[in-house]
């Protein structure tokens, strides 16, 4: 064969094999089953980092599938953290009776220093602190929506608004930690006793109170408590005993709660050893989505043989990120559903008296205010539907929901980054400001991390002044557009807050979220504006 065949026919080979295999439809499924994997993959991924930057979640619902409606008969009561943040009392009284529509029986009030304290202990109020009559309207409508109101009152941890004071460090139970107050300084009782009864005087049809009594964390450290410290349980329900019996020494008939994280950990026959009065009651409490393997039967069983009856507590908003401002109620929806799915199991086995649905306004006293109550209202308004028994979804808002906070687009609410949604309740407006403020910062934030800056704006262009102008006149120009956009924005959140909070509240939220990215707008100007100044190089 010459060479002129040996290559004709070379070249015949090289072209009709993958032509044949192209004309063949099984030999493609490979390419195609490819190319269809490959771009799934891409779409996820994709999806994935775009929700979860705007808070938004991918959803796969088998779990919900498999949770059957319960409706839980009990006291459900909802828990407002008046805690440097209380709300207006005119905003109180509108959103009560929408409280009371979702299904609420009862509200669980945590003053702190909101409270109007007097006499020798007046220094503990805050500026923003309620007057008496504003506290006897807030009693008062709460009563008027058929809303029994409970006290909480801290009276072991938690007490940061006390013990920073100068007056009252010597309480501290860890000098450097104004949290946990001294169970065995003669003055704690003085001062309790002081605290507790103010607030309960102005509570006259109280039925029951909350002690609180959780995280104590730093119990053993005072000189005091040193000597007993193998002994940290007698310590503890010895001071919670202490407490229970000022209470009913003045209030008879009141029911005694306080949180269980401390008594959990001590066994049954410590426990009853303990002799724990009868008008004490154990609120088992957990706030996150799954926790089968924390609240066991042994809790449960424990509890009855001790108690005879105990309350459950999960949360509606404030208690996953420090500092949240929008409320994720595909959490809190999850959390409830569990605490059905324990309700199920044990409600043959033991009295549970109610359910608490907490709202913490800070992690603690000093912290920054998370996710405000109108924000948060549709979470509440979710996860006590889901209580009366009724299916809810993570991705919108059912009719029973809707027909109360009357929203033009309810996907937007419990699904984050689908644009506003229009309700007409009390702070509806609030939460479409803060649903567009986290729609900005996200694109900010991306913004923030696109390759000019951080090809053109970086440490090393900065400190030697090296840059490309075309550049940095587009990044001026888009860093100038985030700032118009953020006046506009700042100017409708604080409109909207205003209505619902006074100026000081307004003004922190301001300087916690928004002011920071005022601070990194203008550093990143005056960065530009010195770059450009730059015209010779060496």
């Amino acid at each position: 064969m010459s060479f002129e065949i040996q290559r004709k026919y070379s070249k015949k080979v090289w072209y009709e094999k993958p032509y044949r295999v192209l004309r063949n439809p099984l030999c493609m499924v490979p390419i195609f089953l490819f190319i269809f994997i490959f771009s799934l993959y891409f779409t996820i991924q994709t999806a994935l980092r775009e929700n979860l930057s705007t808070g938004s979640f991918i959803r796969f619902h088998s779990h919900e599938n498999k949770f059957k409606p319960i409706r839980f008969e009990g006291e459900k009561i909802v828990h407002l953290d008046f805690k440097g943040a209380p709300p207006k009392v005119k905003y109180l009284k509108e959103i009560f009776p929408i409280i009371a529509k979702f299904g609420a029986t009862a509200l669980l009030i945590e003053y702190d220093d909101m409270f109007p304290f007097q006499d020798n202990i007046e220094m503990l109020k805050s500026p923003l602190a309620y007057t008496l009559e504003e506290i006897r309207l807030i009693i008062e409508s709460a009563e008027n929506s058929n809303l029994k109101v409970i006290p909480l009152i801290q009276t072991f941890s938690h007490l940061e608004y006390v013990l920073k004071k100068d007056e009252f460090k010597d309480l501290r139970e860890a000098e450097d930690y104004p949290t946990d107050i001294c169970p065995m300084n003669p003055k704690t009782s003085l001062l309790l006793g002081n605290i507790t009864e103010q607030i309960l005087k102005m509570h006259p049809r109280v039925s029951m109170v909350h002690i609180g009594g959780d995280e104590v964390k730093h119990l053993g450290n005072c000189l005091r408590c040193k000597k007993e410290v193998n002994q940290k349980s007698s310590i503890y329900v010895h001071h919670i005993k202490n407490v229970a019996k000022m209470i009913i020494n003045n209030h008879p008939d009141v029911a005694i709660l306080i949180w269980d994280d401390f008594i959990r950990k001590i066994d049954t026959q410590e426990l009853i050893q303990f002799n724990l009065p009868p008008y004490i009651q154990p609120v088992i409490w957990n706030y996150d989505k799954k926790m089968r393997n924390e609240i066991t039967e042994d809790i449960i069983l424990k509890y009855r043989d001790v108690f005879g009856s105990i309350w459950f507590a999960g949360s509606f908003k404030g208690s996953i990120t420090r500092n949240s401002y929008i409320t994720k109620s595909d959490h809190h929806i999850s959390n409830i559903q569990s605490w059905l799915t324990i309700y199920r199991l044990y409600k043959n086995k033991i009295a549970i008296n109610g359910i608490f649905l907490t709202g913490w306004q800070r992690f603690d006293h000093f912290s920054i205010l998370c996710d405000l109550l109108p924000i948060s209202i549709p979470s509440l308004g979710l996860t006590l539907t889901l209580l009366n028994g009724i299916t809810t979804s993570y991705y919108n808002l059912p009719k029973e929901v809707n027909e109360i906070l009357k929203c033009e687009e309810p996907h937007s609410v419990a699904y984050f980054g689908n644009g506003l949604a229009y309700c007409s309740y009390p702070g509806g407006k609030l939460l479409d400001t803060i649903l567009q403020f986290h729609k900005y910062k996200y694109n900010y934030e991306v913004f923030m991390n696109n390759h000019a800056i951080v090809a053109w704006l970086n440490n090393y262009n900065i400190k030697r002044g090296m840059y490309n102008r075309k550049q940095l006149q587009k990044i001026s120009n888009q860093i100038n557009n985030y700032r118009r956009k953020l006046d506009t924005l700042t100017m409708d959140i604080k409109k909207e807050m205003k209505f619902i909070y006074r100026t000081e509240i307004v003004d922190e939220w301001y300087e916690s979220y928004v002011e920071p990215i005022y601070i990194e707008i203008a550093k990143l100007i005056n960065q530009v504006e010195t770059l450009m100044n730059k015209t010779i190089w060496h």
